[in-house]
C-alpha cells in the first residue's frame, strides 16, 4: 500500500501540480456549425505542451453552451489529449477540466477556457463563482489589440492575493500580482490565444481566451 501511495504521490508532483494545463483549438474563430480540434496541453511551453494528462487524473471535461452543459471525452495523441466538438449554434461556450489526486476528493487543477462562435460580442458573466478561477472584467469578445483588460483571482467567489502569469500569442510572457478587493490590468498584444496561469492555497488554474482580428 506504501508503494502505491508513492507512486500516486510522484505522479501527482509531475502531472497535477507540477505542470500547468490548458485548453487549445485548431480555430479560435469557429463559425456555427463548424467541427474544430480540441486540445487539453500540459507541461511549461505554452502554447503546444509537453505532456498528455493521464486519464485517472482526469475528473470531468464538460461545457456549458447556449443549450446547457454537457461532458465530453479526450484521447491521447502527441502527448496531448485530444477531442473534436461541433459548435452547433451561434453563442458563447466555456469549457472546463479538472484535475485532482488519484483516491482524493479535493479539487487541485481546473483550467477553463471562454470562446464566442464569430460575430457574437453579446454581454456574458465570465465567472462561475466555485473553486479557483481567473475572472476577466471586462467583455473578452469584442477586445482589441492595445486595449487593457482587467482581471480578478477568485477563490469561491472570493477576491485572494495571488500571483497570475499571463502567456502572450508571442512566446512572451508578464507576472501580475493580484490584491483582494482591486482588479489588475494588462495590455492585450497581437490576435491569438492568450493563457493565464495562477496558483493559490495549493490549487492551480488556467484560463484560455482568445483575441481575434475579424470581429464581425
Amino acid at each position: 500500500m506504501k508503494f502505491i501511495c508513492v507512486i500516486f504521490a510522484i505522479q501527482f508532483l509531475i502531472y497535477g501540480y507540477g505542470h500547468n494545463h490548458w485548453f487549445m483549438l485548431d480555430n479560435i474563430s469557429p463559425q456555427p456549425g463548424e467541427t474544430v480540434q480540441l486540445t487539453i496541453n500540459s507541461g511549461h511551453h505554452f502554447p503546444e505542451g509537453t505532456f498528455a494528462l493521464p486519464e485517472n487524473f482526469l475528473v470531468r471535461q464538460m461545457v456549458i453552451s447556449p443549450s446547457g452543459q454537457s461532458d465530453f471525452q479526450t484521447q491521447v495523441a502527441e502527448k496531448q489529449r485530444h477531442a473534436s466538438f461541433e459548435f452547433k449554434e451561434p453563442g458563447i461556450y466555456l469549457f472546463q477540466f479538472d484535475v485532482k489526486k488519484p483516491q482524493m476528493k479535493k479539487i487541485k487543477y481546473s483550467g477553463r477556457m471562454w470562446i464566442a462562435t464569430r460575430g457574437i460580442v453579446e454581454a456574458h458573466s465570465l465567472k462561475l463563482g466555485k473553486g479557483l478561477e481567473i475572472v476577466p472584467q471586462e467583455l473578452l469578445f469584442s477586445l482589441k489589440p492595445g486595449e487593457d483588460l482587467a482581471i480578478q483571482v477568485l477563490n469561491n467567489d472570493q477576491p485572494v492575493k495571488a500571483a497570475c502569469t499571463v502567456f502572450f500569442p508571442d512566446g512572451t510572457q508578464v507576472l501580475l500580482q493580484m490584491n483582494p478587493g482591486e482588479a489588475t490590468n494588462f495590455k492585450l498584444k497581437s490576435p491569438g490565444s492568450y493563457l493565464l496561469i495562477s496558483h493559490y492555497n495549493g490549487a492551480g488554474s488556467s484560463l484560455v481566451f482568445h483575441l481575434t482580428e475579424d470581429l464581425q
